[in-house]
C-alpha cells in the first residue's frame, strides 16, 4: 500500500493547464496557480520509508510505503518570489501602430499558466523547468543550489525575443519600448514545449514557442535563442506538441501539432538535416476543422517507424495513425461522459494492441484498446487498481467526515442536531500522468457533495496520489533512462516496495533475530537488485572524438551506472546499520556488515576512477593527440599514476612531469607532478604544494581546490572543482567537466557551495 501525500494551504490550477508535470528525473511539479509545488527525489531511507502493519483482525500483515519520505518537498514561485523575476514586461510597451486590437488592461497578479520540464541533459544529469505565465511571459529555470526551492534564472525569453527585434536606441525612452503592433505580438509568448534531438552520441535540446502572432518559433536552446524556423499558422494558437524525433535516411524527422482557440488541429512534418543544420517544414495537414467541443489532451506514441497521435475533446477520442504526412487514419471513440478529460496514458502488452487510459475529472475511468493492425478501437472494462483508488478515497473521506455515532456506537449525541449521518464526497482529478519511471501518478481532491462549499486558501488542500504500472499491468515496468542515482532508487521504492528489506521493530524478547533476519534481507535483496562488483567488466569502444568517447565508455556505459546505483543502496544500509550500532553497539555481526559495505564503497570508487583514468590514457596512447596545456599535461599525469598499477605505458609526445601555477585572491600556489611520482593511498584525496601545504583534490580532474567556492554531489561527499577562467588550450580538462558534468561515483547532480 502507499499512502497519499497530502499538500496543504495550496490549490492545484484547472486540468485544461496540465497541472502535473513530471520529468526523466523523477521530479514532480504541481502547478497551484500562483507557485509550483516541486517533489524532488533523495535518497530514501529504510527505515524511515517502509513500515509493515497488521490488519485489524490480526490475520494478516502489510507493507506500506510513505512516499514523503521520498521526496523533498517544496514550493517555489510564491508572490515574493514573482516579484524579483521582474516580469509586467509588456505593460512598458506602447504600441506605435493604429491597428492594436483589443484586450484587457494590465495583469496585476502574474499567474502560472503553463509549465514542463525538458528532456535530460545526459552530461549534466540535469533539467530545466519552464514556466509561463499569465503575462505572456516565460522563463526558463534550473536548480541552483542543494536548497530544492532555490531555482534561477536561466532564460528570460522575453529578452532573447526583444534582442531579435534590432531595435533602436530611441524605441528605448524612460524605461518604455516603442514598437508596432506586429512587433509587440512577436513578444507574447501563448504556450511552448521542450524537444531533443539524440543521435551519433550528441544531444540538442530544443524550445518551440506559439506566439500571440499565429507563428510557431522553433528555437535552440542554448546562448542567444538562435531561431531554425518560423511556421505561421494562420490561426490563433491554443496548445501544441511535438512527437520524439525519428531517422529516416539519414535525417530526423518530427511531427508538430497545433490546437487552435477554435478547436481545429493542424499537424505539420518537421526534418532536421544534421549536415546544414537546419530545420525544414512541411506543408500543413488540417486533422480537425473548427469545433465546439473542447480539445483538453494531445499526445504522441511512436510505433515502430509510424507515429500515433491521440486527441481527445468533450465528445470523443480520436487516434490518428501517421504512417506519413499524406497518409493518415483515423479512428474515433465517443466517450461515455462529457466531462473534461485530465489525462491518458498508454500502455502496450503485446506488438498488436495499444491500452489507451483515458481519466476524467469527475474521477470516472475509460479504457479502449487499439488494434495497431486493423487500426480499430473497442472499449474494454476500466483496470480495478484505478477505479479502486478513487472509491477507496472517497470511503475514507466519508469515514473520516462522518459523526462518531454513525460509524461506531456511541452515547456521546451532542452533535447530532447539527452533521448530517453521511457525508459523501465529489472527487475531482486535476490531472492524471504516467511517466517514464513506471508510475501512474494522480492529482485530486475531495469535497462535500450537494452543499455549498466555500474554502479559505489556507484551508485549500489537495492529495498526490501514485499507483505503480505493475499493479495495473503486472508485466510492465519503469523505463531506465539516464537518470540520476536518486531518481532509480526512487523508482525502485515505488515499483518493489513490498520486496525491500523492512526495519527491525525491536519489541520482541529476541532482538538478535530480528537484527540477524533484517541483514540477511538486505543482503538478499541486493543481490537480486544490484551488480556484483566482483564481476564486474567495463568494455571500452575506441572514439576518435574525446566528448563523444566519454559519453559512449562513461555516461552511457550500463556497468557505471549500475556501480553508482549500488554505490547508492549501500549509503541507505550504511544510514540504516548505524541506528542499530547505536542502540546496541556489542552486536559483533553489524559491525562487521558495516565493515564489508564500507571496503564495497572504497572498491567501487577505485574500480570507477580507474576506469575513467584508463579511458583517458588509452585515448592518449591511441590517437597521440597534442597535449600542450600544463593543466592538461597534469591530469593526464596524474590518471597515469592512478594507472601505474597496470601495464599501461606512455606511448605519446609530452612531457613526462609538470608543474601548475593556481592563482585566487588570496594566495598562489604550484604544484609538481611526474610519472615517477609514488602514490598512496591519500593520491585522490590530497596533494601538497610545491610551499609544502596540503590541498584537497577535485574528484574528477585532481586539480587541487583553493577556492572556497566549489560543487559537491547531492549526497555531499565528493568535491568538485568550479574553474571559471579555463584556458582554451586545456582541451582535455574542458571535454571532462563539460561532458561529465555529475557525480561520477555516485552518479547524482552536483550543486555549488560556498
Amino acid at each position: 500500500m502507499i499512502k497519499n501525500i497530502p499538500i496543504g494551504r495550496a490549490n492545484v490550477a484547472a486540468g485544461i493547464t496540465d497541472p502535473l508535470q513530471w520529468s526523466e528525473n523523477s521530479q514532480l511539479a504541481v502547478n497551484n496557480g500562483s507557485q509550483l509545488t516541486i517533489l524532488d527525489p533523495k535518497l530514501p531511507l529504510i527505515h524511515q520509508s517502509i513500515t509493515s502493519s497488521t490488519y485489524g483482525d490480526g490475520s494478516s500483515s502489510f507493507t506500506m510505503l510513505d512516499p514523503k519520505k521520498l521526496f523533498d518537498i517544496s514550493s517555489i514561485l510564491d508572490s515574493e518570489s514573482i516579484d524579483g523575476l521582474n516580469l509586467r514586461n509588456l505593460d512598458n510597451i506602447i504600441i506605435e501602430s493604429a491597428n492594436e486590437k483589443f484586450s484587457f488592461g494590465r495583469i496585476t497578479e502574474p499567474l502560472i499558466t503553463s509549465h514542463y520540464w525538458s528532456p535530460l541533459n545526459p552530461t549534466s544529469k540535469d533539467c530545466y523547468l519552464g514556466v509561463l505565465f499569465n503575462t505572456s511571459e516565460l522563463l526558463i529555470f534550473q536548480r541552483s543550489n542543494f536548497r530544492p526551492s532555490n531555482y534561477a534564472v536561466k532564460i528570460n525569453v522575453f529578452h532573447e525575443l526583444l534582442s531579435k527585434l534590432h531595435l533602436t536606441d530611441e524605441s528605448f525612452s524612460n524605461g518604455e519600448i516603442s514598437m508596432n503592433y506586429e512587433q509587440y505580438l512577436s513578444l507574447k509568448v501563448q504556450c511552448f514545449r521542450f524537444n531533443q534531438i539524440t543521435g551519433n552520441n550528441e544531444t540538442r535540446l530544443f524550445l518551440s514557442l506559439g506566439l500571440a502572432n499565429n507563428n510557431i518559433s522553433i528555437c535552440e536552446l542554448c546562448d542567444g535563442l538562435p531561431v531554425f524556423l518560423n511556421i505561421d499558422t494562420g490561426e490563433t494558437i491554443f496548445k501544441h506538441s511535438w512527437s520524439p524525433w525519428l531517422i529516416k535516411a539519414g535525417k530526423y524527422h518530427s511531427y508538430l501539432v497545433v490546437t487552435t482557440s477554435m478547436n481545429s488541429v493542424i499537424l505539420y512534418e518537421l526534418t532536421f538535416d544534421p549536415n546544414s543544420n537546419s530545420i525544414n517544414s512541411s506543408e500543413h495537414v488540417c486533422l480537425q476543422k473548427s469545433s465546439r467541443f473542447l480539445i483538453s489532451q494531445c499526445a504522441f506514441h511512436p510505433i515502430g517507424n509510424a507515429m500515433l497521435l491521440m486527441i481527445t475533446n468533450t465528445k470523443k477520442l480520436k487516434v490518428f495513425t501517421i504512417d506519413t504526412l499524406n497518409k493518415v487514419h483515423e479512428a474515433n471513440h465517443d466517450l461515455s461522459t462529457s466531462s473534461l478529460v485530465t489525462g491518458t496514458f498508454n500502455v502496450s502488452e503485446n506488438e498488436a494492441v495499444l491500452d489507451i487510459n483515458i481519466a476524467f475529472e469527475t474521477g470516472q475511468f475509460e479504457l479502449v484498446s487499439f488494434d495497431l493492425k486493423t487500426r480499430s478501437i473497442q472499449a474494454k472494462t476500466p483496470h480495478n487498481s484505478l477505479t479502486k483508488f478513487v472509491s477507496k478515497n472517497l470511503h475514507k473521506y466519508q469515514l473520516y467526515n462522518s459523526k462518531q455515532h454513525d460509524v461506531e456506537e456511541s452515547e456521546n449525541n451532542a452533535t447530532t442536531p447539527f452533521l448530517n449521518n453521511v457525508v459523501e464526497g465529489n472527487f475531482i482529478n486535476y490531472c492524471t500522468r504516467l511517466n517514464s519511471n513506471g508510475l501512474v501518478s494522480v492529482i485530486y481532491r475531495i469535497y462535500p457533495k450537494n452543499v455549498l462549499n466555500y474554502t479559505i486558501l489556507s484551508k485549500f488542500e489537495f492529495n498526490i496520489g501514485f499507483i505503480p504500472i505493475r499493479e495495473v499491468y503486472t508485466q510492465m515496468e519503469g523505463t531506465r533512462l539516464s537518470c540520476t542515482s536518486l531518481s532509480y532508487l526512487n523508482q525502485l521504492w515505488f515499483n518493489k516496495y513490498n520486496e525491500i528489506p523492512k526495519f527491525p521493530k525491536l519489541i520482541s524478547d529476541n532482538k538478535q533475530d530480528e537484527i540477524n533476519s533484517f541483514i540477511e534481507s538486505i543482503q538478499s535483496f541486493r543481490k537480486n537488485n544490484f551488480i556484483d562488483i566482483s564481476g564486474a567488466a567495463i568494455d571500452i569502444n575506441n572514439i576518435a572524438d574525446l566528448r563523444k568517447y566519454l559519453i559512449v565508455n562513461f555516461v552511457e556505459n550500463d556497468t557505471i551506472k549500475n556501480l553508482q546505483y549500488l554505490f547508492n543502496f549501500n549509503t541507505i544500509v550504511s544510514k540504516s546499520l548505524s541506528i542499530l550500532t547505536s542502540k546496541f553497539p556489542d552486536t559483533n555481526n553489524i559491525s562487521e556488515v558495516e565493515r564489508q559495505i564500507d571496503r564495497e564503497q572504497k572498491q567501487i570508487e577505485r574500480i570507477i576512477i580507474k576506469h575513467l583514468c584508463k579511458l583517458i590514457i588509452s585515448f592518449v596512447n591511441q590517437y597521440n593527440p597534442e597535449i600542450t596545456s600544463n593543466l592538461d599535461q597534469f591530469i593526464v599525469i596524474n590518471y597515469y599514476l592512478l594507472m601505474s598499477e597496470t601495464d599501461t605505458t606512455f606511448e605519446s609526445k609530452f612531457p613526462i612531469e609538470t608543474e601548475i601555477k593556481l592563482t585566487t585572491r588570496f594566495f598562489e600556489e604550484s604544484f609538481r607532478v611526474s610519472v615517477n611520482d609514488i602514490i598512496d593511498d591519500n593520491t585522490t584525496d590530497m596533494t601538497t604544494s610545491t610551499t609544502n601545504h596540503k590541498w584537497s583534490r577535485c574528484k574528477l580532474t585532481f586539480l587541487p581546490i583553493l577556492e572556497l567556492k566549489n560543487k559537491v554531489d547531492e549526497l555531499k561527499m565528493f568535491n568538485y572543482i568550479i574553474y571559471e577562467h579555463m584556458p582554451k588550450e586545456s582541451w582535455i580538462i574542458n571535454t571532462l567537466m563539460e561532458t561529465l558534468d555529475f557525480c561520477i561515483y555516485s552518479g547524482n547532480k552536483k550543486y555549488e557551495i560556498s
